[in-house]
């Protein structure tokens, strides 16, 4: 649903989707480009800043459960791939896993975080109605992105090796 105008404390306005997920929902770049920035905030939790190629816009993903592994600042992405998973960080509620997505027009002097929002609403709606109209698009499921693997830290103890069946 659009919820781009919907108001918020102080007066302000959202200015960006929540799109609501199971908690663990692969959040995938909207797309191609390169990563700005990962940072955590009181609001947004965990998130990340892209750009599109040619620096026109940035994408800002919020409320992520964690990143996928390999994300980092300067990576280039594309459309598709998997940035990290939804969840319920910064001043999300708990019970809500859910991706705050933004749209900003880039500022110039490389200032990403403060640009002229805009409603990515219409754009998700085309990308959808256009789906639904390509039977191409019908026949080829997406690729399930794996989780990954936790890996132990140095000094944290070996998790417990599973008895093998007989």
């Amino acid at each position: 649903r659009d919820d781009f105008y919907a108001g918020r404390g102080g007066g302000r306005r959202h200015n960006a989707l929540d799109i609501l997920a199971p908690f663990g929902t692969p959040v995938i770049a909207a797309d191609d480009g390169y990563i700005l920035r990962l940072s955590r905030n009181r609001a947004g939790g965990i998130v990340v800043y892209a750009t599109d190629p040619e620096e026109r816009v940035v994408y800002y993903y919020a409320h992520l459960a964690g990143y996928h592994d390999g994300v980092n600042a300067g990576k280039s992405i594309a459309r598709g791939d998997t940035l990290g998973y939804v969840g319920t960080s910064g001043n999300a509620p708990k019970n809500t896993p859910h991706l705050h997505f933004q749209i900003m027009r880039m500022r110039g002097g490389g200032r990403y975080w403060n640009g002229e929002p805009l409603n990515p609403y219409p754009l998700l709606r085309e990308a959808v109605r256009t789906r639904r109209h390509d039977p191409v698009a019908q026949s080829v499921a997406p690729q399930a992105t794996p989780r990954p693997t936790p890996v132990p830290a140095p000094g944290d103890p070996e998790p417990p090796v599973p008895p093998r069946s007989q």
